[in-house]
């Protein structure tokens, strides 16, 4: 009689359960460089629920809502190029400034976990980048300790 229920319940039980799945008719997934969309044919309701910081979705597709602050740069005496971008094995940055001085940059992952963290004093320098496995990255330049601006580096 124990064996009967143990096999009833690790054999027969799972045939009926369907935790995270979706029966429709079709669906896909399209994606370009910056926009990923999935899609779902015959799915009824799917809602979004938003008041102040806190959000509520529903259905099987689940949006992430994710807010970017665009920021306001006051330097116009500086002009920062990130290239190349996506990178495979070196990122350059080149510093365009009549008064150069010291730099900073910070590269973080999308965690935000601070991965080098370097002072330069040349206009032109190589981020080393090949042994980082492929994804999204920030890096964050500074100037005299303010952030002056953040660069969206993809690596493949």
């Amino acid at each position: 009689m124990k064996r009967l229920s143990v096999l009833i319940t690790f054999v027969v039980l799972p045939l009926f359960l369907f935790a995270q799945n979706l029966i429709s008719s079709g669906g896909g997934v399209a994606d370009n460089n910056n926009i990923k969309a999935s899609f779902s044919i015959g799915e009824p309701i799917i809602e979004t629920f938003s008041k102040n910081n806190m959000h509520l979705t529903q259905g099987f597709h689940q949006s992430v809502i994710s807010v970017t602050a665009i920021e306001i740069n006051e330097y116009k005496d500086f002009n920062i190029n990130v290239f190349p971008n996506p990178a495979n094995s070196f990122v350059n940055v080149n510093i365009k400034s009549e008064n150069f001085q010291a730099f900073k940059y910070q590269l973080f992952d999308t965690n935000g976990k601070l991965l080098q963290n370097q002072t330069f004093d040349k206009q032109n320098i190589q981020i080393d980048v090949q042994n980082f496995p492929k994804g999204i990255y920030f890096l964050k330049v500074y100037h005299q300790k303010e952030h002056y601006s953040t660069h969206k580096l993809i690596i493949e």
